[in-house]
């Protein structure tokens, strides 16, 4: 993550209510002289338009003369009604207005920390060419900030607009921003801004119109001054400070685009019972639910996670249509729904399609925009990454772009790297059908690898049919599908969080590995009698696995042990955590702490850590090998399956031969005996 720290400087809506008057000046009327219009801009980037020798745009040469333009009785003429605005409009107005209060605001705020104010203050009075100076330069900066965080917000909650589809298919004529931005002072730059905006307001006549432009204009002001930024002189002040509107996911980091609100979407809703197989994966997900409930966001830190039992990075691995994504949506809902019983802010932030782009160096900065707005310490967020093999596809791979190679670095760095920040407020499952094409140093930052094999037995299937069947039973409310359940199974009773297998082996019965390479290792060690509860059996048995699989590190041991301690917090929270947030969520950070570790001791029920280290291991160990291995299997099972193929070419080629010989030897008797 960024070398930002965590903590943010609140912005209330009280301090914004001191700006409100100003900012709705700003939507009454503006009065501003532009260097070049917006019909010199389109004039200019027209050649019919011209005539030889001269544009439109000379007409706004020399000194330019101020124009005074209103926005609300643009809004008016949109709305074609006097009184009153239509609600988009009237929404849109909002917003923008909210946009520059923020802006005032944070504009202020830099004003009085950076030493501006001061500066103005002394205006009038014998001061240096060098107080003059960084007058001047921190103006121009304090007019950056205040339009910047004015136009982000307005283009972040513009983005939660839902009618995208509608908005594609209108046509607006926008060609940027006429002119450069006049950064000498907020007020100034602020009425550049708006005058601009309600130039291109002029030429439209829908709502939606109205929304469009403003979308569209905001966000190249947003993109102009992320590009300016560099040139700003004394912006530590306002880059090395983080600012969050309260109650909401808005967020200032520096002069960086903020992320689309939209990124928070609707998801498909999948329960416990929706899920058939797959036992280890709801198991995981069930505990992973409930653990990041126990972040504080007090302290901005997660007990679970000082506890180092909080796996917050993992992987799913399966073949297609085996359950992957409707574990992704389990999890989801899970989340979703403790959050608003317990009254906590949460976000659902996936991947962005298309993440690797074209344009170098900006798919990098696309993966890390996501990454930081996951990573808000003011949310709980589950940040699902499906096809991961796709997004962090291995370096070494002919197949692997420069866009795909740098958004892996951006990955590795951010994850685990020097400047890497983890609250544990975030639970980011990666799920993927070929888990040997993602790049082996993403892959061993997996801190658990779950296999989703599906449905594998009688009951499995039987229970998929009868869920599809009762399904469309319901929705076309009839009994189109009747078919007869087994007798001797109850309906759904395999699909809890344990296997009816897992559920009758005894806890210390470990009958091998199902990997046979794994399970030659393990009898060397076995025939060593080492002791079960002794680092002599596990650094014997890691430095065999070491030596015959490279991939298995020092880290996959690290990797081991967070799965234990997991497992040893795994508890079911009592349900009265999970309905009251008196009862737990809104403890404070010490006693949440107290009472995680009372009821972890209290779980354990006579299960030892030997125990659970050992079962742990071997699981990890199975799923890792089988995953990495999964790939060469495929590969060579393709080999074999090409060929049969040409072998059964062959011979189906050589009959065909063999018949046409056959038929032209018959041909040739029947000509002799003519």
């Amino acid at each position: 993550m960024s070398a930002k720290g965590t903590s943010s400087i609140p912005i209330t809506h009280a301090e914004l209510r001191g700006f409100f008057k100003d900012a709705s000046n700003f939507i009454q009327n503006v009065s501003y002289a532009p260097k070049k219009d917006l019909a010199a801009a389109r004039a200019d980037r027209n050649p019919e338009r011209k005539t030889e020798g001269f544009s439109l745009s000379a007409f706004t040469e020399g000194i330019p003369e101020a124009r005074s333009i209103s926005v609300i009785a643009l809004a008016r003429t949109i709305s074609n009604d006097d009184v009153l605005l239509t609600e988009r409009v009237s929404t849109a107005l909002n917003i923008v207005r909210t946009g520059i209060q923020i802006g005032m605001h944070v504009g202020a705020l830099y004003a009085k920390s950076s030493g501006l104010e001061r500066l103005k203050e002394q205006r009038g009075q014998e001061t240096s060419d060098a107080d003059a100076a960084a007058r001047g330069a921190m103006a121009s900066t304090q007019a950056a900030i205040t339009v910047f965080c004015a136009s982000s917000y307005i283009t972040w909650k513009l983005s939660q607009f839902k009618q995208d589809e509608e908005l594609d298919g209108v046509p607006v004529d926008f060609i940027g921003l006429p002119e450069p931005l006049a950064l000498s002072g907020s007020v100034r730059a602020l009425t550049c801004v708006v005058y601009h905006w309600a130039s291109y307001l002029k030429s439209v006549h829908t709502d939606l119109g109205f929304i469009k432009i403003t979308q569209l204009f905001f966000k190249a002001v947003v993109d102009d001054l992320v590009v300016q930024a560099q040139t700003l002189k004394h912006a530590e002040v306002f880059t090395e400070n983080t600012y969050h509107l309260e109650k909401t996911d808005f967020v200032v980091r520096g002069f960086e685009a903020q992320p689309s609100s939209s990124a928070v979407v609707e998801f498909k809703r999948v329960y416990e019972k929706d899920i058939v197989g797959n036992h280890e994966m709801k198991r995981m997900l069930h505990r992973l639910s409930q653990m990041i409930l126990a972040y504080d966001f007090q302290r901005k830190m997660n007990p679970m996670l000082e506890f180092g039992a909080f796996p917050w990075l993992g992987v799913l691995q399966g073949s297609a249509g085996t359950g992957k994504s409707m574990g992704l949506s389990y999890l989801q809902t899970l989340v979703h729904d403790h959050c608003k019983a317990l009254g906590l802010p949460f976000q659902l932030r996936p991947i962005p399609n298309a993440i690797v782009q074209s344009l170098q160096g900006a798919s990098a900065n696309v993966y890390e925009e996501w990454w930081r707005s996951t990573f808000n310490p003011n949310f709980i967020c589950v940040a699902p990454v499906d096809d991961s093999e796709a997004v962090y596809l291995d370096r070494r791979s002919q197949s692997s772009s420069e866009g795909s190679k740098l958004v892996v670095m951006s990955h590795l760095r951010l994850s685990e790297g020097s400047t890497a920040e983890n609250t544990g407020s975030v639970l980011q499952v990666h799920a993927t059908n070929n888990a040997d094409m993602i790049d082996p140093p993403v892959f061993s930052r997996y801190q658990f690898r779950i296999r989703v094999p599906g449905a594998e037995t009688r009951n499995d299937y039987c229970d998929q049919l009868k869920i599809t069947g009762d399904g469309l039973n319901k929705k076309t409310g009839s009994s189109l599908i009747n078919l007869e359940f087994p007798p001797d199974y109850v309906f759904l009773s395999d699909q809890g969080l344990m296997s009816k297998e897992e559920r009758e082996r005894k806890v210390e019965a470990f009958t091998g590995f199902k990997d046979k390479g794994l399970q030659q290792i393990w009898e060397e060690v076995e025939h060593k009698k080492l002791s079960p509860n002794s680092y002599d059996l596990y650094g014997t048995f890691f430095a065999k696995l070491h030596k015959q699989f490279e991939q298995f590190t020092s880290r996959d041991v690290r990797n081991v042990t967070t799965n234990m301690t997991s497992r040893l917090f795994g508890f079911d929270f009592p349900s009265e955590w999970l309905s009251n947030r008196d009862e737990f969520v809104a403890q404070d950070y010490d006693t949440k702490k107290a009472m995680i570790l009372e009821a972890a001791l209290t779980y354990q029920k006579g299960l030892t850590v030997e125990q659970v280290l050992f079962q742990e291991m071997t699981n990890y160990v199975e799923s890792t090998i089988a995953m990495l291995d999964s790939g060469r299997k495929y590969r060579i099972r393709k080999m074999a399956d090409d060929t049969l193929e040409r072998l059964e070419a062959q011979q189906l080629a050589q009959r065909e031969l063999s018949a046409k010989e056959s038929g032209m030897h018959d041909s040739a008797k029947e000509i002799v005996h003519a």
